[in-house]
């Protein structure tokens, strides 16, 4: 190719294109040991461990989870994005933060849950108060990072006079709602437009440039006239 810089150039708009793009905002959350990342637009929840036990009557056990969450934005503008929305089926209140306008981060752990509707009555659970912990940026001035750590523990009696055997599981939610800026596609197609620009202000400088020697009929014109010439 005549042109090695285009040439390059359009290489790497050409690895653009092919670059996912990578958001600012992040959540992450480690629940006994495995973490789990968001780090583009999305909505993932998932059921990350789960505990059988099974009780005589009058029997008691003691759970605890540890974990660590950690949500991240750097407070630009989000464009909406369904990718980044949803709602849980299994929790009708576990849904994604509102769409703002900015970048949101947001991490939800609900330790050793069972839906209420399937609580046992002669199961009585104590321990610490909230088996539930949420935290997200606002994501609407500033750059912003929060992280929580912590381990909640749980104490199963069985009160009943008949044996009781169930599965308690833990569930993970993570939302994050940005817009990289600027997209890699983008940076790509603004190359490509500098590329062609470059080819075409090229071209009309060789056509503009004047050519060395003088052309036939320009030594024509300049050859003096003769004396019985009219």
């Amino acid at each position: 190719m005549h042109h090695p810089i285009v040439a390059a150039v359009v290489a790497l708009a050409g690895l653009l294109v092919g670059t996912p793009a990578h958001g600012i905002a992040t959540a992450v959350v480690v629940v006994n040991g495995t973490e789990h990342v968001l780090d583009r637009t999305g909505f993932v929840f998932q059921q990350v461990s789960a505990v059988g036990i099974q009780l005589q009557p009058g029997e008691s056990i003691d759970l605890s989870v540890s974990y660590s969450i950690t949500v991240q934005d750097q407070a630009l503008d989000a464009a909406f994005d369904l990718a980044g929305t949803g709602c849980v089926s299994l929790f009708q209140t576990l849904c994604n933060p509102p769409y703002g306008g900015h970048e949101v981060a947001q991490a939800e752990l609900r330790a050793l849950w069972l839906d209420p509707r399937n609580v046992p009555p002669h199961i009585q659970v104590t321990g610490d108060g909230n088996n539930v912990v949420q935290l997200q940026t606002h994501g609407d001035s500033f750059a912003e990072s929060l992280s929580v750590s912590g381990t909640i523990h749980r104490h199963f009696l069985n009160t009943d006079i008949s044996p009781f055997q169930g599965v308690y599981p833990t569930y993970v939610a993570l939302w994050v709602l940005t817009d990289p800026i600027p997209e890699p596609a983008v940076a790509a197609q603004l190359i490509c437009g500098l590329a062609l620009v470059r080819l075409l202000v090229q071209r009309s400088r060789r056509l503009a440039k004047p050519r060395c020697g003088r052309t036939s009929l320009d030594a024509a014109s300049a050859r003096p006239l003769s004396d019985g010439g009219v």
